[in-house]
């Protein structure tokens, strides 16, 4: 079976499951990737024979550690190896020829003094055996012994095919993260994204829109990154990128060994890397200045977030509609996020196709809270005093009890919908900035707004 085909069987079996209302993350994907071609055996029977076969070698240890059983470990005794240089070599073997397959392997590694960091899994995968060595010239020599190994090439299993390699062992680079769970995150958005067939073409195009949205415009860069949970390092942002030039590299169709061994020298000169991480700093820098200077939304948007709005309300509650949202705003841009929307009325659909964007879904958001507590506050004020309206803030915020305001037209169950009492004090905060106030978060702030509310309904007046 070919790469194209390969992926293409793999795409539409996640495609299944999320048509049957399944939940495609990455962790799905991830599970069902690495199982690929592959019968699921336990071979960890084997780690002991492994241990013992080579406790007396003089330059590799072999070991389980406690807090990682799933692996058997095989370490170079010497591990002068830089993880930005190191490449991944997938050997997948089947159970029957692992044992022996094995020890030939790590026997020629140990033999040849390669310097290597390798683990053998607890059950056969297309990644039961990986080989991390430190150069091209290891890889290539590995490689060599392998294709001429019968033994072991009868026992290969399919190879994974978002990976680069030859017909049956993969090879790539992946720095400090994983590059099988980057493979599956971005096989989990395009999923989440899509709603019509998949294909191996539409994924090819859907990750270099995605890397040129990203890594090149610097759209909503931050959003990514969090989403990547690479909250504090750029290098894993970087090393992130890389990863995917490789997929993008795997998914050409004319790509070759000698294509990626031409990219690795490449993007693991250390210069080149140093001038990426700033690059990618500025990218990060803009994005943050554009987040908080988001334009005013289109009457479109706002006509797409009220219908959504009601859609939701109807099939749950107006609570349950403004939580959506809430959680949509705060996650970032991460496509499987439109999923947080119902498809009952086509909602998750007219969200997306209006581009209404986790920033500006926030505003919106800020919007309609805004407007609830002007409106419960002014209420409030009209039946008692403003005096009373600001008890009432202090109370909401200090015993999450809204009872001190007024229900008159509905307003406090609409507050009750809207704000949550830990909300309060940035609902007041932007307000009051928008307004022109530049201070602090503090309790001050709720006298502050609510004479302002006082001078506004007095200037409405006259």
């Amino acid at each position: 079976m070919n790469k194209i085909k390969k992926i293409e069987d793999f795409l539409n079996l996640m495609n299944e499951c999320a048509k049957n209302n399944i939940i495609v993350d990455s962790n799905l994907v991830y599970a069902n990737l690495t199982n690929m071609g592959a019968k699921r055996e336990r071979i960890n029977g084997f780690f002991p024979y492994w241990i013992q076969r080579f406790e007396n070698s003089k330059n590799m240890k072999v070991f389980v550690n406690e807090s990682w059983k799933y692996f058997c470990q095989f370490k170079s005794k010497k591990q002068n190896m830089e993880i930005d240089k190191i490449i991944k070599i997938y050997i997948p073997l089947d159970k029957e020829h692992i044992y022996r397959g094995a020890n030939e392997i790590f026997e020629f590694l140990s033999d040849n003094n390669i310097v290597h960091k390798s683990k053998i899994g607890s059950e056969t995968r297309f990644d039961d055996i990986v080989v991390r060595v430190n150069d091209i010239y290891s890889a290539e020599t590995l490689r060599n012994f392998i294709n001429n190994n019968k033994y072991i090439q009868e026992g290969l299993i399919e190879k994974n095919p978002f990976c680069m390699g030859d017909d049956k062992l993969a090879v790539t680079w992946d720095g400090t993260i994983s590059y099988n769970q980057v493979v599956a995150e971005y096989i989990s958005d395009y999923i989440n994204s899509n709603n019509k067939d998949v294909s191996y073409q539409s994924f090819y195009e859907y990750i270099i829109k995605k890397y040129n949205e990203v890594y090149i415009n610097g759209k909503n860069i931050n959003d990514f990154m969090q989403s990547r949970k690479y909250v504090n390092s750029v290098e894993d942002l970087a090393n992130h990128q890389i990863a995917t030039e490789v997929l993008i590299n795997t998914l050409r169709t004319k790509s070759n060994l000698e294509s990626f061994y031409r990219s690795y020298i490449h993007f693991t000169d250390k210069d080149q890397k140093k001038e990426n991480i700033s690059r990618l700093n500025n990218l990060l820098e803009k994005d943050r200045i554009h987040k908080n200077s988001v334009e005013d939304y289109s009457k479109e948007q706002k006509e797409a977030f009220d219908y959504a709005f009601i859609v939701i309300a109807q099939k749950a509650s107006p609570k349950n509609a403004m939580d959506v949202f809430k959680a949509f705003s705060n996650e970032g841009e991460h496509y499987s996020n439109y999923r947080v929307f119902t498809s009952t009325g086509n909602v998750r659909n007219i969200i997306r196709e209006n581009n209404i964007t986790p920033e500006v879904m926030k505003k919106m958001v800020l919007d309609e809270q805004i407007e609830a507590l002007d409106r419960a506050t002014i209420k409030t004020a009209e039946k008692y005093d403003y005096i009373q309206a600001a008890r009432a803030l202090f109370l909401l915020s200090e015993s999450k009890n809204y009872d001190s305001f007024t229900n008159k037209d509905n307003v406090r169950e609409n507050l009750k919908i809207m704000i949550k009492p830990n909300e309060l004090d940035e609902v007041i905060h932007e307000k009051l900035k928008r307004e022109g106030y530049e201070m602090d978060k503090s309790k001050e702030e709720y006298w502050i707004y609510t004479e302002l509310m006082q001078n506004m309904e007095k200037q409405n007046t006259k």
